[in-house]
């Protein structure tokens, strides 16, 4: 593709849950472990190579972005006749990891013929995703959290094709510039 774009999904939140009782509700000891968000998707580009040419054509450029993590937002609330809000313990919770991104542009053309010039290597552009946000709101306690890793990324710019090459003459064609690369 020109460019070559790919975008990974969000993962999604992780579940909660939730009590209740008619009458009184005692609690002697009670362990929660909270899920973990949804891992983001990941992405992977790929732009096309630039075809030979007089002069050769410029690689495609490629950009991918991978999805945000989930959140963990947890929240334990009593109303009522509940006892024992202190005998409650809650395992970390944590935020899903954001995805990894990998952009692979094209390379360029080469030059097809004495003094053309090769064609520009596409640039490539990765963002990782962002990880998913964990927050806890207790009464009469704490929770330890821990916000999702961000998503690897690998990102490389294309090649610059090759310049033609002119046997008898001193010199041949240019080669083509080499692409960019930037990655977040």
């Amino acid at each position: 593709c020109d460019p070559g774009i790919a975008t990974g999904g969000d993962g999604g939140e992780a579940g909660n849950f939730k009590l209740t009782a008619l009458g009184k509700i005692s609690i002697n000891s009670l362990r929660i472990t909270p899920g973990v968000g949804g891992v983001g998707g990941n992405a992977i580009a790929k732009g096309k190579d630039g075809v030979d040419g007089c002069p050769g054509a410029k690689g495609g450029d490629a950009r991918a972005t991978g999805g945000k993590g989930g959140s963990n937002k947890k929240e334990l609330a009593a109303t009522g006749a509940v006892d024992g809000i202190k005998n409650i313990t809650i395992d970390r919770i944590d935020g899903g990891w954001g995805g990894q991104a990998t952009a692979h542009p094209g390379n360029g053309g080469n030059g097809s013929a004495c003094k053309c010039r090769g064609g520009a290597g596409g640039s490539g552009s990765a963002t990782g995703g962002a990880g998913g946000v964990a927050t806890a709101k207790i009464i009469g306690g704490s929770a330890e959290t821990h916000g999702g890793t961000g998503g690897d990324v690998s990102a490389i710019g294309g090649k610059g094709g090759s310049g033609g090459s002119c046997p008898l003459k001193p010199s041949g064609g240019a080669g083509g510039k080499g692409g960019d690369a930037t990655a977040r």
